[in-house]
């Protein structure tokens, strides 16, 4: 598997400690959440194990979150990792 494969490579145990896809701007799903940092309209945080990942949009609200995935919906405007 090519996952397995790049953690040999790099020498990483957890290759995907968060993954993030965006859906035609508007809908955003993480797997890895561990929780919810901040939370509003325009804003979204959430932490991973390793990281935290923030969705800058308008109208954004959690639709689903549990047992470590988080679907977002709204207008987005950008994802950051810190």
């Amino acid at each position: 598997m090519f996952v397995d494969e790049l953690k040999l490579k790099l020498r990483i145990e957890d290759i995907c400690a968060l993954s993030v896809s965006v859906f035609d701007n508007k809908y955003v799903a993480c797997e890895g959440v561990k929780n919810v940092v901040f939370s509003s309209e325009e804003k979204v945080k959430l932490r991973s194990k390793k990281q935290v990942v923030t969705i800058d949009g308008k109208g954004l609200k959690i639709v689903e979150i549990g047992d470590g995935n988080a679907l977002i919906a709204g207008e987005v405007f950008g994802v950051q990792y810190e």
